[in-house]
């Protein structure tokens, strides 16, 4: 991967991780596939492999 976009995708990365607010990101089918660190705070989990990967759809109050 072209260094500029690996740099632009490790700001946005850092970006996510220090926003003072729960951020998800899902799939079009509601499947989890990024959670922020104050995410992880509000749900009350510390790793977020415990999460990543659960539907929303079936789960809509996770974990």
């Amino acid at each position: 991967m072209d260094n500029l976009l690996q740099k632009e995708i490790q700001r946005l990365k850092i970006m996510l991780n220090n926003v003072p607010a729960g951020i998800e990101v899902y799939d079009k089918i509601g499947n989890l596939l990024e959670i922020n660190q104050k995410g992880l705070e509000i749900f009350g989990v510390e790793d977020s492999q415990i999460v990543l990967g659960i539907n929303i759809l079936d789960n809509p109050n996770l974990p």
